[in-house]
């Protein structure tokens, strides 16, 4: 649908564009126009929500996101039923108590029932006090509800002036009420903010009590949990004398490092007693026997090679860093054999006069000696190893307590941390209980002076706009969902066929030869004698003999359509033959054929209708081509017609056996244009059969009518027949719609 068409779409229902408008404008003047004068007044609320000058007790940031949940949960909160009940509550005492009321009952017999009000006035103040809502099980408290609604004090009927929203980009709460009287406009705003700061400050005690108490009982039990874990480590460690565990384990590991340094001096004093009582006993051996000088030259030699050898573990000592034990150990054991040996030498050449006995006797004593300190000794070294062994198994005995110890620590840890936690909390609660309430009123409502502006005209054009734009939606949207092909322009949009010629509806008397008088001044029937003359037109340029005029479907006025062009051809002097080949539907047989009529060729006289009517009938004839008494006469000149009767056989079926061809070949060399009809081809395949006698097919169609699947199909066929097909011809057009 382009711009030009809804344009004009739009001209066509002026007056209603005009009409509609003019009456919604008219009614919203006359509403503003008289309606009550209103008046406004405003408070504002100090959220603290997005600054920073309120007394903090955490180091929370600024949340844009969080400011704006925060924002409104405020206005959900002061709208909420319990605020405006308060208020509702406020207003009702207000006027029952005053002398001076904002409002009076719709009812004046509510006035009197002083018992009633009374009980009404004790019921407001116990729920304004106790801030509690009415119960509608409670009868009286039930009245009460219907005493607010009378006044209008009702949370309903407050809500509908009453505007709760934030100042654009800044921290302030706006209350706005609209009223018919100043002083309840500031009393409503005024009265609602008191209400919602004390009902707020008592739901943040409560919840602020609840988060005490919470925290308190939290911070006790983690308390205990960390007690009794605290218990259980003392516990185990009297169980296990273990007092310091780390310091157990550091002495421990000290004393056995020096009980195994004692233990290796221990083993080098054994093995210096045994050196030496191995010593003695070869002395002693050597002084049993005969003395030799080949025996002294031996030992002089092993005292040389001593020496030696102590040089050089000596030089190898030194060299090592002066760091091996062992090494050194060796150097003590051979300087000892080499004293020995070099004491033995000379007590052998100094005492060469002291007898043997002696000196076997000294020895035996010097061994008994070393005897008694390897004893000595030896004990020494197993009461050493048997200390080293119980260090060593009390050290490994507390790595397994050292490991339980941590565990129990560790829980005693976590315990801690959640204790620490809770307390903090706990701290948190309580200094938030102790804060004070951020919101605070800032701008308090004042009776305004001026009532708000009634803005008549501004809803008055708003209403006519409204209402213009409303009703051309609507034609639009209506015009969108007619799916017809009423007009040239929905047809050529909708149906894949050239379009040859429309012709407007005509009502009233169709009779042609009225039609087309010269004295008619109607414009509808005007511009129909137009259109029909443009089609004939297009008709004559085809330069055909033989026109089918077929249609889709039943009724979309092929009969109508053949006789218009039939009698705009005789007007010019044009022969006409209409041949009623529609067997399904004989209109054109019982417009045209007569029950009396003169015949073009014949003597027999006159025939009857119901003879007429068998002109064109199934039962073949021998000789059918000479046969011609059967076209007759109409009241139209220079126009002539072939009836025939109804059938239910196909026209090759009624023509089987007659030389329809031929006969047609004759027939165009004395008419100028010979008309068939051909039935609806959606329901029937005569069209299709008639085809191939036609020169040109034409296809009617109705403005009525809309296209569907089975008549595209139709169409399809005929597009197939591309210089056959002269067009379609739109019939039943309203004039209004011929421009669209």
């Amino acid at each position: 649908m382009d711009v030009l068409v809804i344009w004009r779409l739009l001209l066509r229902r002026k007056w209603i564009l005009i009409l509609v408008p003019t009456v919604a404008a008219s009614i919203a003047f006359y509403y503003k126009f008289t309606a009550a004068r209103e008046f406004r007044s405003t408070l504002q609320l100090a959220t603290g929500f997005t600054i920073n000058e309120q007394v903090r007790v955490s180091d929370e940031r600024f949340s844009l996101y969080e400011a704006d949940v925060k924002f409104n949960n405020l206005i959900e909160s002061i709208n909420s039923p319990q605020a405006i009940g308060l208020l509702s509550y406020r207003l009702m005492l207000h006027d029952l108590q005053d002398h001076a009321p904002f409002r009076s009952p719709k009812n004046p017999e509510t006035l009197r029932n002083k018992a009633f009000l009374e009980i009404a006035e004790k019921i407001l103040q116990a729920k304004a006090d106790s801030m509690t809502m009415l119960n509608a099980s409670n009868s009286d408290e039930r009245r009460v509800s219907g005493l607010l609604k009378e006044y209008g004090y009702d949370a309903k009927s407050l809500r509908k002036s009453l505007a709760v929203k934030r100042v654009n980009f800044t921290d302030f709460v706006s209350v706005e009420y609209l009223s018919e009287n100043p002083r309840l406009s500031a009393f409503m705003v005024n009265t609602l903010a008191d209400e919602f700061l004390r009902y707020n400050r008592v739901a943040k005690n409560e919840r602020s009590n609840e988060s005490v108490d919470f925290f308190k009982d939290l911070v006790t039990q983690k308390k205990e949990t960390l007690d009794i874990l605290g218990e259980k480590m003392r516990q185990y460690k009297e169980a296990n004398n273990v007092l310091n565990i780390e310091l157990q384990s550091a002495t421990n590991i000290d004393q056995i490092s020096d009980l195994e340094k004692r233990r290796t001096e221990v083993e080098s004093d054994i093995n210096q007693y045994r050196l030496s009582i191995r010593r003695l006993d070869k002395q002693i051996g050597q002084l049993s026997g005969v003395g030799t000088t080949e025996n002294r030259g031996n030992d002089n030699h092993k005292i040389v090679r001593l020496r030696n050898a102590i040089n050089e573990m000596n030089s190898r000592y030194i060299a090592g860093g002066s760091s091996d034990r062992r090494l050194l150990d060796s150097i003590k054991t051979l300087r000892d054999q080499y004293s020995a040996m070099s004491s033995a030498s000379a007590t052998t050449s100094s005492d060469a006069g002291v007898s043997p006995a002696a000196k076997v006797r000294d020895l035996l004593e010097k061994k008994a000696e070393y005897e008694t300190s390897l004893e000595v000794s030896e004990a020494s070294l197993a009461s050493l190893t048997s200390k080293l062994n119980a260090l060593r198994y009390n050290v490994s005995g507390l790595t397994s307590k050292e490991a339980i110890l941590a565990d129990i620590q560790r829980e005693i840890d976590v315990a801690t941390q959640e204790y620490r936690e809770a307390q903090e909390k706990y701290n948190l609660a309580q200094n938030t209980a102790n804060v004070g309430n951020p919101l605070r009123v800032i701008l308090r409502g004042l009776p305004p002076a001026e009532h708000e502006p009634s803005k008549t005209i501004v809803v008055t054009l708003l209403a006519g706009v409204a209402s213009f734009f409303l009703c051309a939606f609507t034609i639009i949207f209506l015009e969108f969902v007619d799916t017809r092909v009423k007009s040239p322009f929905y047809f050529q949009k909708s149906v894949n066929m050239s379009l040859a010629g429309t012709l407007n509806v005509i009502k009233g008397n169709t009779d042609f030869a009225f039609l087309f008088d010269k004295n008619i001044t109607d414009n509808n029937l005007l511009t129909f004698k137009q259109l029909i003359r443009k089609l004939r037109f297009e008709i004559e340029r085809q330069n055909a003999k033989v026109i089918l005029v077929t249609s889709m479907k039943q009724g979309e006025g092929k009969t109508f359509t053949i006789l218009g062009l039939a009698f705009s051809l005789s007007l010019i002097q044009k022969k006409v033959l209409i041949i009623d080949t529609n067997f399904k539907n004989t209109a054109l047989t019982k417009l045209l054929v007569k029950s009396k009529f003169k015949k073009l060729k014949g003597a027999n006289g006159v025939t009857t209708e119901g003879e007429a009517n068998q002109l064109l009938s199934h039962e073949p004839e021998d000789d059918f081509s000479k046969e011609r008494d059967f076209i007759s006469h109409t009241k139209y000149k220079n126009i002539h017609v072939i009836g025939s009767r109804v059938d239910n056989d196909s026209p090759s079926e009624i023509l089987s056996g007659r030389d329809f061809l031929g006969m047609l070949t004759e027939l165009k060399m004395v008419y100028d244009y010979i008309f068939l009809e051909g039935a609806a081809m959606n329901d029937f395949p005569d069209t299709k059969e008639l085809i191939g006698y036609a020169d040109k097919v034409v296809a009617v169609f109705s403005a009525e009518s809309v296209v569907k699947q089975l008549d595209k199909e139709s169409i399809g066929y005929l597009n197939q027949f591309n210089g056959k097909v002269v067009g379609a011809v739109l019939n039943r057009v309203e004039v209004k719609d011929l421009d669209l």
